[in-house]
């Protein structure tokens, strides 16, 4: 039997697209021309989040060894990033290797306003 009456499509099972996905949906079903798409707004993140971001991208690679490490201060007047080695790397001889040329190196790179990169 067919009821006259649908269901929005939420009852359904159905999620909203986040406006991030239609990038993608837009790749395989082009825009109809004349179509108006306002442009996205990139969200402007603070630095303590932007080195958040960074050491994210870098924690893969320590857990493999069995360490970590944690953003404990970022001083923004004098540029200076205070994090704490965990795990293997607290006791680890190659731990400010690691320091210098991996966690430093990358924050720098993605925010040029850090000047030194200090475990406590």
């Amino acid at each position: 039997m067919v009821s006259g009456r649908q269901k929005p499509m939420v009852e359904k099972g159905f999620r909203l697209t986040p406006p991030e996905a239609w990038g993608k949906f837009f790749r395989f079903f082009p825009v109809p021309k004349g179509a108006r798409i306002p442009p996205r707004e990139p969200r402007r993140m603070s630095p303590r989040e932007k080195i958040e971001e960074v050491l994210d991208a870098i924690r893969p690679a320590i857990r493999a060894d069995g360490g970590d490490v944690e953003l404990l201060e970022y001083r923004e007047a004098e540029g200076v990033v205070e994090v704490r080695l965990l795990g293997a790397c607290e006791s680890c001889p190659l731990s400010m290797m690691t320091l210098r040329e991996g966690i430093e190196r990358r924050l720098k790179r993605s925010i040029p306003d850090i000047v030194e990169v200090m475990t406590v």
